[in-house]
């Protein structure tokens, strides 16, 4: 059975004994199997951060599904509060000035170092934000970012990373990265590293590590399933040219 369940693409709520699953659907008219790119590009960025939600592919007789385990519950209990960065920004317009200063990366990760009980989750979105510069995840929108409240610690946290994988080359991106907003460039990414809690140099070291790893994407993708013809069609949708 499918049906929305939230966004875009066709999903719906599966359960497997204590483990609760958001199972999302490959679509006819999708450029390459989406299920597959998608469990590439999380495990992918598990080598720059730990903080990523655990995936697995299903293959069925009608396609591919990507199974994205829920981080917020347990069994049908649930475990975190969960709000979205757009909750948190809660702008009702965006204009080229709220992408540098409120609708942006650096917003979010000024309420990090202020609430979360970890000040190196903003280090770890920061990371976020540069893998999906070079993955070309320009659908890194408001709602696709969030943070937890743990009911057992009782503190807020940066959740696991959720809905990553190559969208466009057009380096044009969902929430503001720098001074020249949207824009997605490596001095973009460097130009307000300091609202993340990072000098410059560090800035630049984790730039160079992604650029690194995410250089070998193809490599990453076919271990994972994604298979030639697909491979193909991304190299017009991730952004090469920065790698």
């Amino acid at each position: 059975m499918r049906f929305k369940y939230g966004g875009a693409r066709p999903k719906t709520i599966v359960s497997d004994a204590d483990i609760t699953y958001l199972a999302k659907f490959n679509r006819p008219e999708d450029l390459f199997n989406h299920a597959k790119v998608e469990h590439a590009s999380m495990n992918m960025l598990k080598e720059l951060t730990s903080r990523v939600a655990t995936t697995k592919v299903l293959e069925t007789n009608n396609g591919d599904v990507l199974l994205v385990e829920r981080f917020d519950v347990l069994g049908a209990r649930p475990t975190h509060h969960f709000i979205s960065a757009n909750s948190l920004i809660n702008l009702n317009t965006v204009n080229n000035s709220s992408l540098v200063d409120r609708y942006s990366y650096g917003f979010l990760s000024e309420f990090i170092l202020k609430y979360s009980s970890v000040p190196d989750d903003a280090s770890e979105l920061f990371h976020r934000m540069v893998f999906n510069v070079l993955i070309g995840n320009t659908d890194d929108h408001t709602r696709n970012h969030a943070c937890l409240y743990s009911f057992k610690n009782k503190d807020w946290r940066l959740s696991p990373a959720y809905d990553v994988l190559p969208i466009s080359a057009s380096n044009q991106h969902g929430m503001g990265i720098g001074l020249d907003g949207r824009n997605g460039t490596i001095e973009n990414l460097l130009s307000q590293s300091e609202r993340f809690g990072l000098k410059r140099f560090k800035a630049e070291k984790i730039i160079k590590e992604s650029v690194e790893l995410v250089s070998q994407w193809s490599y990453y993708f076919k271990k994972h399933g994604v298979g030639d013809g697909d491979l193909e069609r991304l190299k017009v949708v991730i952004p090469i040219h920065l790698l």
